[in-house]
């Protein structure tokens, strides 16, 4: 479909049916496309002035449509000095490079840097119509991308990007106006969607907060020994900088591997030369995470896999002794310590990271009802995890299908189905 684009004479332009009275076209007879530049930024009075300059990372961070200005503008005297030229409002921006598919419309004139192509319509050309045709045709515009260290759309395949054109400016209008009806819902379904995350997650924080007031399961909470009282071993895993993601060795545990949640996660792995170390992880270990962004450090779990691994010096690794405290349990505390905040008081900051240590940890206050009473409690704090786990599946399904949704829209609309057409 590209090389027939590329060479043919009149395009051999047909990526959907669409109705007799529209036509397809392609982007230079629709608009005049322009390029931007970059001002030399070793030039400071370049800089800083009251010209708005946009890149693809300020499309890449912007909500809505409209885009006014970007995280640094120019002097007139940069504007002069580079070959980017202003746009005026109503111009339709598409990053072509580092990523391909960003777009938004100026609400204002601004100009670009070389990341953008830019689409100054012909009068009877809605830029709205043209925006959210961009954003259906992200993956055709990446497929127009060439280049070898990164794709990049040149000027001249930028004019080969193909768009359906209705027969009058007034059904562009309603069409944009429908596709704007259908997203306003969807996005208050999503908006009411990610509430109920939220609202999960707090219900989560909670859950682990009545647990250990013995508001789950009743215990008495004067049952308290120090960490060390109670298990049979610490440690702290083993630095290793030579790794790699798949292949023979074993795999190394590190912070990225235990969630927000408390859960172990191994989706993400590296892997090490077992002869690096002897330190492993086994079944019913409890993994506390003693080294990260001070935020994350606490985050701890209970290791159940199958397989002994490696771990990380910035991990813990604490083996209980069974008669006194359920690994289970343990493991659930300390996190529910991290939920809460608890680390922040008795960690050390460094640059770039805060940590708790061994010493510290081992004399952290730790409730000892017994055993049995652990597993109960233990058991109930899974069973309304289940629960949240399993809302938490089906809203996650229900963004997704969202995202789909809004596809299926755009899709609609330009097959000429979203609004009635005459034919």
């Amino acid at each position: 479909m590209i090389e027939a684009i590329l060479v043919s004479k009149d395009y051999g332009l047909k990526l959907w049916d669409i109705p007799s009275s529209w036509n397809w076209k392609i982007m230079k007879e629709i608009s005049i496309i322009k390029s931007g530049s970059t001002p030399s930024t070793i030039r400071p009075f370049y800089w800083g002035g009251e010209i708005a300059w946009i890149t693809p990372d300020d499309l890449s961070k912007l909500k809505g449509k409209y885009i006014s200005k970007g995280k640094r503008n120019i002097t007139k005297k940069g504007y002069e000095n580079c070959s980017t030229q202003l746009l005026p409002k109503g111009a339709v921006i598409l990053s072509s490079r580092a990523p391909i598919g960003y777009v938004a419309i100026a609400s204002n004139e601004l100009c670009t840097n070389q990341g953008c192509k830019s689409f100054i319509l012909n009068e009877d050309v809605l830029s709205e119509y043209v925006y959210y045709y961009l954003i259906l045709g992200k993956e055709f515009a990446e497929k127009l991308g060439s280049g070898t260290t990164f794709k990049e759309i040149t000027s001249k395949r930028s004019e080969l990007i193909p768009i359906p054109i209705p027969s009058t400016y007034e059904e562009q209008q309603l069409i944009v106006s429908e596709i704007e009806k259908h997203f306003s819902r969807l996005d208050q379904s999503i908006a009411a969607l990610k509430a109920v995350k939220r609202k999960l997650a707090v219900y989560r924080k909670s859950v682990l907060k009545t647990a250990f007031e013995g508001k789950l399961i009743e215990f008495d909470k004067n049952h308290i020994a120090k960490l060390q009282d109670i298990i049979n071993d610490i440690c702290s895993g083993y630095a290793c900088g030579k790794y790699k993601i798949s292949g023979d060795g074993i795999i190394h545990f590190r912070p990225y591997n235990i969630t927000a949640q408390g859960e172990m996660s191994l989706e993400r792995k590296k892997i090490v030369d077992p002869q690096f170390s002897l330190k492993r992880l086994e079944y019913g270990d409890v993994v506390f995470n003693n080294t990260n962004s001070q935020e994350l450090v606490g985050k701890t779990c209970f290791y159940d896999g199958k397989e002994k691994v490696g771990f990380s010096n910035h991990m813990t690794r604490i083996q209980t002794n069974l008669n006194r405290i359920d690994p289970n349990f343990l493991s659930l505390y300390l996190h529910q310590l991290y939920v809460k905040g608890f680390y922040y008081s008795v960690m050390k900051n460094h640059v770039n990271q805060s940590s708790v240590g061994i010493d510290i940890l081992k004399n952290i206050d730790v409730p000892t009802p017994s055993v049995d009473i652990q597993n109960k409690v233990v058991q109930e704090i899974e069973s309304h995890f289940s629960i949240i786990d399993k809302i938490e599946e089906v809203v996650e399904n229900s963004l997704n299908k969202a995202q789909t949704l809004r596809k299926a829209i755009l899709k609609q609309a330009f097959e000429g189905k979203l609004v009635k057409v005459e034919e």
